[in-house]
């Protein structure tokens, strides 16, 4: 039994009160277990064992490497719709080529989380988010299991960047489901509801905007090993150069890794160049690699933007912090359209998939000049 006046009571209640005075306000991701245990003082041990108590009371989400997330208040919850909320953060982070490029990944995707959570709260939606054990795609009948497992009282699912889709589809045919996916457009998508963000259009709005500001030697910065995402995107670029008149020589790709020392090289590459060779903007595409561009130049004394404009792709938290023009991801909007979508799926249902891709507008900071000539 817990002492009344013990660790876990105390950070629980203080907790609540965080929570309850609107400070951590339903969505909010928390800091991690180990940050909040050195905040408070206390062990990992008891730490966790607050943060499960927290968790039975239904005032926050967590699961081992996704994040604590706060829950809405039941008081605000109907009973009319209760959607589940399936998210897969470990294929994110499995998949990519280190550590660092799997968590800017999965905080990019935290934005799908907040967006769904925001708007159901907004519409006195019931939601219940789960988190996918990494475990999940080892057998078929093992997916079905855990799909069914939480989705008893559901009127509506949506899954984000789960993979095995016909799987999925199969496991819960009488039920409303909706897949948002932060990867690139796929044909076998056309035959789910389906919400993906439009890569190419939005680095066709990127690079566009670079060549309306006066900018001639626009370079793109991609990578070694060119997933459908990257191409969509390059694709985007050379597009967008066409349709402002550079010729398909004037089309310029550098590539290099995904980590930080191999982005940095590429950085230094492109310093090497001569003046009149040099681009003078590059469309990066990821944040990334925008910031290490960015890092590099100014420790060499090249000027952002008056010699080389910096334009990045996913719109990071990191990124904006930084004031770095960057082409943002529209997850959060995604998340929002997600509900709306499920909602419609209950008042009309039997209707044929629905596929959508989104686009955000740009955030223009102080790496590129505007009407530059």
């Amino acid at each position: 039994m817990q002492r009344e006046n013990g660790p876990i009571p105390q950070i629980c209640r203080m907790l609540r009160e965080r929570i309850s005075s609107g400070e951590y306000p339903p969505g909010t991701r928390l800091p991690t277990t180990r940050e909040m245990a050195r905040e408070y003082g206390v062990s990992l041990v008891t730490m966790s064992r607050a943060v499960n108590e927290l968790k039975r009371e239904r005032l926050i989400s967590a699961a081992s490497g996704s994040g604590i997330f706060v829950l809405s208040p039941p008081e605000n919850r109907s009973s009319g719709n209760h959607f589940t909320a399936f998210i897969d953060n470990w294929r994110i982070i499995r998949n990519s080529s280190d550590e660092s490029s799997g968590h800017y990944f999965a905080h990019l995707f935290d934005d799908m989380v907040l967006g769904i959570q925001e708007r159901c709260r907004e519409l006195k939606v019931d939601l219940e988010l789960r988190f996918i054990p990494e475990d999940f795609y080892e057998e078929p009948g093992r997916i079905a299991d855990f799909l069914h497992c939480y989705t008893e009282k559901a009127t509506g699912v949506l899954a984000v960047n789960l993979d095995a889709l016909p799987l999925i589809q199969e496991a819960l045919p009488e039920i409303p489901l909706v897949f948002l996916h932060a990867g690139s457009y796929r044909a076998e998508h056309l035959r789910y509801n389906m919400i993906l963000p439009d890569f190419y259009m939005t680095a066709f709005q990127a690079v566009s905007y670079l060549a309306e500001q006066g900018y001639r030697r626009i370079a793109c910065v991609s990578g070694e090993m060119v997933p459908e995402a990257y191409c969509l995107r390059v694709n985007g670029y050379r597009d967008a150069l066409t349709a402002h008149g550079f010729s398909p020589e004037e089309a310029r790709v550098f590539l290099c890794g995904e980590n930080l020392f191999q982005i940095s090289e590429c950085a230094e590459r492109i310093l090497e160049l001569d003046p009149s060779e040099r681009p003078d903007a590059l469309f990066c595409l990821n944040d990334q690699r925008a910031i290490v561009m960015l890092e590099t130049f100014r420790r060499h004394g090249l000027r952002v933007p008056e010699e080389i404009a910096v334009m990045g792709f996913d719109g990071s938290a990191a990124a904006l912090r930084q004031s770095i023009s960057t082409a943002p991801q529209p997850f959060r909007a995604m998340g929002i359209r997600g509900v709306e979508t499920l909602l419609m799926l209950r008042r009309n249902p039997g209707i044929a998939p629905l596929f959508q891709m989104m686009i955000h507008p740009l955030f223009i900071g102080s790496t590129t000049r505007t009407e530059r000539r």
